[in-house]
C-alpha cells in the first residue's frame, strides 16, 4: 500500500508502520529455512501474541522461543522490481497487512486488502554472521523446533510497504483527482477507489492519466488501487 512506511517497535513496544528512515525500521531476516525466517528488531521478534490464529489480530514483539507463530514464510512475489513478498505466518497460514489506516500491522485472510499485504524488503546491508551478533540475535532461550535449524546467516533490512512501485502519481486538490499511471501500465489500467472499509465507491479505466470527480464522496481517507491484470499498484489519499 502508499503509505510509505516500514515496519518497526514503538517507544511502547509495540508494532507500528513508520518512516523507514528510523533507526527502529532496521530488522534483522534470519533464515530457518530457504522461505520461513523470523524477523529480529533487536532482541525481540514479531511475532502474534499467545499463538493465537484469529483474523484482525495486531502483531506483537517477545522473546524469540522457536514457536510457529513467530515463524514468518515468505512468498516473493513476481512483476515488482527488488525482493517484494507477502509474509504469512506459519501458525495460522494467515498474512501479514498494512491496516487501513496506514499505522498498525495485523494477520488477516489472504484477500483481505490483499494490496496491503505486499511488502518490500529494502536491503541495508549484506548478510552478518549472527553468530557474533548477540546482542541483536539473541541466543534461544526456550525449546525450539528441531527440525529447524538457523542458518547462521541474516540480513539487516527495513520490511517497507509498497509504495508505488510502478511510479504511479495521485494527486488531490479542490474535489478533484489527478491520476497518472506508471510507465509500466502500458495499455493503461483499471482504476478502483475504496473507502477504510473496502467498499467500491468509484471506478473507472485510463491509459494514461485522468481526472476524476470525487466531489460527491464524503470526506474522509480513501484508497486507490490500479491493475492491469499482472501488476497492482495503490495509493491513497485524503479528501
Amino acid at each position: 500500500m502508499n503509505f510509505g512506511t516500514c515496519i518497526q517497535p514503538s517507544d511502547e513496544g509495540k508494532v507500528i508502520l513508520a518512516d523507514c528512515e528510523n533507526d527502529a525500521a532496521r530488522a534483522i531476516l534470519t533464515p530457518l529455512t530457504s522461505t520461513t525466517y523470523r524477523i529480529n528488531f533487536g532482541d525481540v521478534v514479531l511475532e502474534i501474541p499467545n499463538e493465537k490464529t484469529d483474523a484482525g489480530l495486531d502483531a506483537g514483539l517477545y522473546k524469540w522461543n522457536g514457536g510457529n507463530h513467530q515463524k514468518v514464510v515468505f512468498e516473493k512475489q513476481a512483476g515488482y522490481e527488488g525482493t517484494v513478498v507477502r509474509m504469512k505466518m506459519q501458525h495460522s497460514n494467515m498474512y501479514l497487512r498494512a491496516t487501513t489506516d496506514g499505522e498498525r500491522v495485523v494477520q488477516s485472510w489472504a484477500d483481505d486488502w490483499e494490496w496491503n499485504q505486499v511488502w518490500r524488503i529494502l536491503p541495508q546491508e549484506t548478510a552478518v554472521d549472527v553468530s557474533t551478533e548477540t546482542e541483536t540475535v539473541p541466543k534461544d532461550s526456550a525449546a525450539k523446533d528441531p527440525a529447524v535449524k538457523d542458518s547462521g546467516k541474516a540480513s539487516v533490512s527495513p520490511l517497507g510497504q509498497i509504495a508505488g512501485v510502478y511510479g504511479t502519481s495521485v494527486r488531490y486538490a479542490g474535489g478533484l483527482l489527478f491520476v497518472e499511471v506508471g510507465s509500466a501500465f502500458s495499455r493503461g489500467a483499471e482504476i478502483r477507489i475504496l473507502d477504510l472499509r473496502g467498499r467500491e465507491v468509484m471506478r473507472q479505466r485510463i491509459t494514461h492519466a485522468s481526472t476524476i470527480n470525487v466531489k460527491p464522496l464524503a470526506p474522509g481517507i480513501y484508497h486507490v488501487v490500479l491493475s492491469d491484470g499482472k501488476r497492482l499498484d495503490a495509493k491513497r489519499f485524503k479528501k
